[in-house]
């Protein structure tokens, strides 16, 4: 693997091993594990519903995404069970008492959905959360992205980056545009939650809305392998940092890629490369 130091020998390295890890993740934006599961979390079970919100970069060149299908009204009497499903689902203290609620609405909705739905965005139970946020995505309407977005902000939601992954991969879906208070919370994601599922979400959404120019530079500074400075220096991170850092690249530099052509039609490899074509069209509007 290139770019990896050696394990580090010096007696001073091995004595910052302990401290310098969460001070570089904290001066990076990188605090590995900020994604911890909470109380009342439960690990996903294999086949548990959908995959993860960015579990596989988007490829360079793939199409926009597809509008999502039309929602079937349902009558006041066809409603009547799903509705008592999510009032359950609302109260539900595990997932699994919860998901089958969520899962029977797919494809059709009514007038009393949304109101359960905006409670389950914020349920104690971040899995209940995650699921109902990936719901969204296919579930358009005037209100849809505020919703999400009085969710987004709620304290309950503060930290759950799987929800919030899951609620961008649904804003993606719908098309929906950012104003600058939220795309400030969209890049706090890809600095303070840099776990695979995390910052794939981050630049799916922007491959599939595609006109925001935002990004650019914070995608085409990530293009870079990451290197270790000397082994030598007291200041450097142990080779466990780099390690976790290397690999992280590795699984979402394509991501990025597939991002910056959607938004530029380029297609770059590094960081020079990026810089250097936005340096010679600049009525493209991006600054480095």
């Amino acid at each position: 693997m290139q770019g990896l130091p050696p394990a580090p020998e010096a007696t001073t390295l091995r004595r910052a091993a302990a401290v310098l890890p969460l001070a570089f993740a904290v001066l990076a934006g990188t605090a590995f594990g900020a994604d911890a599961p909470r109380e009342g979390d439960v690990a996903p079970r294999a086949g548990d519903g959908a995959p993860r919100a960015g579990d596989a970069p988007p490829r360079a060149g793939d199409p926009a995404p597809s509008p999502p299908p039309a929602l079937r009204t349902l009558t006041d009497t066809e409603a009547e069970p799903l509705v008592a499903g999510l009032k359950k689902a609302v109260r539900a203290r595990k997932a699994e008492d919860a998901l089958p609620a969520l899962e029977a609405i797919a494809g059709v909705t009514h007038k009393d959905f949304d109101p359960l739905l905006s409670k389950c965005l914020i349920h104690p139970h971040a899995t209940i959360a995650e699921k109902t946020a990936a719901l969204f995505g296919d579930r358009p309407g005037p209100k849809t992205t505020g919703t999400i977005w009085r969710a987004w902000i709620h304290p309950v939601n503060d930290k759950r980056w799987a929800v919030k992954s899951a609620m961008l991969a649904s804003l993606g879906r719908l098309g929906a545009t950012l104003d600058a208070k939220q795309y400030d919370e969209v890049e706090k994601i890809w600095k303070m939650a840099p776990n695979v599922p995390a910052m794939n979400a981050v630049t799916a959404y922007f491959t599939a809305v595609r006109t925001d120019k935002r990004p650019c530079k914070l995608l085409g500074m990530w293009l870079d392998e990451p290197r270790a400075g000397s082994v030598n220096d007291a200041s450097n991170p142990p080779a466990g940092y780099w390690e976790a850092r290397w690999k992280l690249w590795q699984a979402t530099k394509g991501g990025a890629i597939a991002a910056l052509k959607a938004i530029t039609g380029q297609t770059f490899d590094s960081s020079a490369q990026a810089k250097a074509w936005f340096d010679a069209n600049p009525k493209f509007g991006v600054k480095w």
